[in-house]
């Protein structure tokens, strides 16, 4: 079967096309093709919110913000939707931003990276413990991601109070903690799955063509 044999190829292709992609939108913006960026951009802001202070900038000043320096940059009425202005994609001044966000960039390209990794070591590769993989991917992640998530209700209920905002650093290595336990999680047990599948599928289409030894009769024998 076809498919047991190059499983990892095709998915690290996938990857690679879907990190890739988000890059080629901000370079189309600066190229003078918004149509063809903001196709890319309106893609992947059905699969990632897209935040522009979540988001790597190319082509500007500095490659990340806050949501007040864009505000100080662009003004607040450039924002669409602030303090969620996902709908926003950059300008000449601060640049363009990537149609991914920080910590989306980090878990798909460590499951490229972990991809093209398992790729030298295949079937030597053992699955991590799934303790491990809460501990280090999920964990870390679930309580950056999440606490900040939940701090936004903090000023409705007290006034005054301000929400937590994460930074670049953290998302991009609790992103990284993800995608690379993810990897080294399911990767094993993939390799072991299509590896059975190719060896049923080579018996079927290569049946043993050994033939079972029967006694001689006396005549032959002689």
């Amino acid at each position: 079967m076809w498919l047991s044999g190059h499983w990892l190829a095709l998915i690290n292709v996938a990857l690679a096309i879907y990190i890739g992609l988000p890059f080629l939108a901000p370079a189309l913006e600066k190229s003078g093709h918004p149509f063809a960026a903001q196709i890319i951009y309106s893609t992947y802001r059905v699969l990632c919110h897209e935040l522009p202070q979540r988001s790597y900038f190319l082509f500007g000043e500095k490659p990340t913000y806050s949501l007040q320096e864009l505000v100080d940059r662009v003004g607040e009425d450039n924002l669409p939707f602030y303090p969620w202005p996902n709908s926003f994609n950059g300008n000449e001044q601060v640049g363009y931003k990537i149609a991914l966000c920080q910590r989306d960039l980090a878990i798909y390209g460590t499951l490229l990276l972990s991809g093209l990794a398992f790729g030298m070591v295949r079937s030597r590769a053992r699955p991590i413990s799934f303790w491990v993989y809460l501990l280090i991917g999920v964990l870390p992640m679930g309580l950056d991601g999440g606490s900040q998530l939940v701090s936004y209700l903090v000023p409705s209920l007290f006034p005054g109070g301000v929400p937590r905002e994460s930074t670049w650093v953290l998302r991009t290595i609790t992103g990284a903690a993800f995608g690379w336990t993810t990897a080294w999680l399911v990767f094993p047990y993939l390799q072991t799955a299509f590896a059975e599948i190719g060896e049923k599928s080579n018996e079927r289409l290569f049946p043993s063509s050994r033939v079972e030894a029967r006694p001689r009769s006396p005549a032959e024998l002689k």
